[in-house]
């Protein structure tokens, strides 16, 4: 039998475990306060909890906070590189908590995105508390263009319930920011309410919410399904009753040029409020170019234009790189923003999937 020197054995049985992962406790950021690299959107600066050398690293799931400890490893799916692979469960010295290493399926175009309601916004939220008693919380608003701040306030409705029939009634702020009720006319019942019978808010007033009041009503209904206080302040801005018909002026900002329709679309230059179109863009989730696999095409359209820097292209699940961020990047955003190339045509058994923000229109000139 053949003799094998000590060095021939460890060296077998380092191939037979495969390469070693390399995992260590890191402190994000270079030192002075600066987490991500200047220009590389995509990487951030870690140092080894027991050396003062910086690191330069893939971002993963870790807020970017200077000092937060975080295991770093070798990339997944980039095995050449090295990845934040999430928080140090024992890391306290912030003061912050951090979303664990699936964050990412929860945030815009994740697969379990987490969705908001307004009742989850709190500032100016109106909620019922116990009986016909809603909590109006404290926030901020603006009244030509000066700062009004709301105290949170509790406030009844007692008074406000119809002798007979139903009603809407407004929970509205004045210019000084103090909280009261507007009542509506009442109907005959709760089934003869609609919206219609929401009353406009009085001038010098901006509406928070309604509410739904019927004779004989002891408490207001908390219910998801059918709650019986209804925001109003998140669809759409305060104190902006003048933003219709024939306003000269929207929040104390004046109209340029013609007063406005109702329907025309106006932007903000900074100074006045102008017709014309407006800068917007759409999300696009899921674009299934699967169909045009065949193992020799490089070169994808979309069904739009897309804004530059936008695109997240999957590959059989997998996100691929591009290659204004890597030097060795899986593809390219196509010049016209309509398409994107590969350097290597995927296979016909691929699946091929992009998400991007989609352009639409632009500031008038």
């Amino acid at each position: 039998m053949s003799r094998i020197s000590y060095q021939n054995r460890k060296r077998m049985r380092r191939i037979r475990k495969g390469p070693k992962e390399d995992i260590f406790l890191a402190r994000l950021g270079d030192g002075s306060g600066m987490v991500v690299v200047p220009g590389q959107p995509l990487y951030r600066y870690v140092r080894a909890v027991d050396s003062d050398g910086v690191l330069v690293v893939r971002r993963g799931a870790a807020p970017d906070i200077e000092g937060l400890k975080v295991w770093v490893g070798v990339d997944p799916i980039y095995r050449h590189m090295r990845k934040i692979l999430g928080v140090s469960s024992g890391d306290s010295s912030t003061g912050v908590g951090a979303m664990q290493a699936h964050w990412e399926t929860h945030a815009e175009g994740g697969s379990d995105q987490g969705w908001f309601t307004d009742r989850q916004i709190t500032p100016l939220l109106c909620y019922p508390t116990t009986g016909m008693s809603v909590k109006v919380y404290g926030g901020w608003a603006t009244y030509q263009g000066q700062p009004i701040h709301v105290a949170t306030t509790t406030i009844s409705l007692t008074t406000s319930i119809p002798v007979a029939g139903a009603r809407y009634s407004l929970i509205r702020i004045s210019s000084a920011g103090a909280v009261s009720v507007q009542d509506g006319v009442a109907v005959g019942s709760l089934a003869d309410l609609d919206n219609s019978d929401i009353p406009d808010c009085a001038d010098g007033y901006a509406p928070l919410a309604f509410v739904r009041l019927y004779v004989g009503q002891t408490a207001l209904s908390k219910l998801t399904t059918s709650p019986d206080v209804k925001m109003l302040v998140w669809g759409g801005g305060l104190f902006d009753s003048s933003a219709s018909g024939n306003a000269t002026s929207i929040q104390g900002i004046p109209v340029a040029g013609e007063v406005p329709n109702v329907g025309d679309v106006l932007f903000y230059d900074g100074v006045n409020w102008n017709p014309g179109a407006v800068i917007s863009h759409e999300h696009i989730f899921q674009e299934d170019l699967s169909a045009l696999c065949d193992n020799v095409t490089v070169a994808f359209a979309t069904a739009n234009v897309f804004e530059t820097d936008s695109t997240h292209v999957f590959l059989n699940g997998l996100m691929l790189a591009p290659a204004n961020d890597y030097d060795n990047g899986d593809y390219t955003e196509d010049v016209d923003l309509q398409g994107i190339t590969f350097e290597t045509a995927p296979l016909s058994s691929d699946s091929l999937f992009i998400a991007y923000i989609r352009s639409i229109g632009a500031a008038a000139s």
